[in-house]
């Protein structure tokens, strides 16, 4: 694909969605406001009763299609759904609650073209409900994704932040519609077995930890690892040691989040993954926990070359919030 198609080239963009209308809004028009034109926007509406569906029809933008489920089907069969509409050569998912900078497709595009690759990754920006940023987390490079992709999800954003080839992703299968969650891991693995993956460092979703998404039902969490593990075998003992840590650390601050410091120290102190920094952090979480948050941050090495939280176009975003506008035709 030569650089002068780049800005002819078909995107197709789904979005599941399930009554969160505002929240809808505003990431349906960071899609419409992308510098790549040259889209598709399948919006799969999971049964919702908050006016989604009439709000939806009321749009006049050629770009937009609708697809009603009356009953719902669940994230992953909403995914399968829009990519077994999708008309476009490459094929973005974008959570109902999360947002794009403006130049997230393009910049991908660009990436896949001159890289060769059939998947792309960006990096992440964790925002407050104000929109604020609380954590960037840029992508790995291609080879740390090849290579810890089995052991944890090292994907940024869920699968806001991932672009691939629409023709790769259906030969793969699309997503697994029986696992309770993990889908979009699972499939990144088989995506990555399927061809190469690129990825751009920088933070171009904007990722919203609400307190009722998935990523905070720990019990699902756990059961979706060891449904991967039964799709894709058992990992030898050190990499299965590693996979326990990072969920511990994952836990934890899910625990902490929501106010049990106590469970998050146990989290982080399993013993039987646990190393000595684990520890003492763990012992930091319930004596200093204002301070653990920052802490854990820098320890873990996120800070990018300019401040780790300078995020120019989401100030964009917060305007467009506050002044009640929209970038929707």
């Amino acid at each position: 694909m030569g650089s002068n198609s780049l800005p002819h080239t078909l995107v197709s963009v789904v979005i599941p969605t399930r009554n969160r209308l505002p929240m809808l809004r505003l990431a349906l028009s960071s899609v419409f406001r992308q510098t790549h034109t040259a889209l598709e926007v399948i919006v799969v509406d999971e049964a919702s009763s908050d006016g989604t569906s009439e709000w939806l029809a009321s749009i006049d933008d050629s770009r937009l299609i609708p697809v009603r489920h009356e009953q719902p089907k669940k994230l992953p069969a909403a995914r399968n759904a829009g990519l077994n509409r999708a008309r476009g050569e490459y094929i973005a998912f974008l959570d109902d609650d999360d947002l794009w900078a403006p130049q997230k497709i393009e910049l991908q595009l660009s990436a896949l073209a001159s890289t060769k690759t059939v998947w792309n990754v960006s990096g992440s920006v964790v925002v407050d409900d104000s929109l604020a940023p609380t954590q960037i987390y840029p992508a790995f490079s291609p080879e740390t994704i090849r290579r810890r992709i089995t052991v944890s999800n090292v994907v940024p954003a869920g699968g806001s932040g991932v672009m691939a080839k629409t023709s790769v992703l259906r030969d793969v299968g699309g997503f697994d519609e029986s696992l309770v969650a993990s889908e979009d891991w699972e499939c990144w693995i088989r995506l990555s077995a399927a061809g190469a993956v690129s990825s751009i460092p920088e933070p171009l979703v904007a990722y919203r930890r609400a307190p009722g998404s998935m990523s905070h039902d720990l019990q699902r969490m756990e059961t979706s690892y060891y449904q991967v593990r039964a799709l894709h075998g058992s990992l030898p003992a050190s990499d299965e040691r590693e996979a326990r840590r990072v969920r511990s650390r994952y836990y934890a601050r899910q625990l902490f989040l929501s106010g049990r410091r106590l469970d998050a120290a146990r989290a982080l102190a399993d013993r039987r993954s646990a190393k000595p920094l684990d520890f003492v952090l763990a012992f930091g979480l319930l004596i200093a926990p204002r301070s653990w948050e920052k802490i854990t941050y820098l320890i873990r090495r996120r800070l990018t070359d300019r401040s780790p939280l300078e995020v120019p176009w989401l100030g964009a975003v917060r305007d467009q919030v506050e002044s009640n506008t929209f970038f929707i035709a």
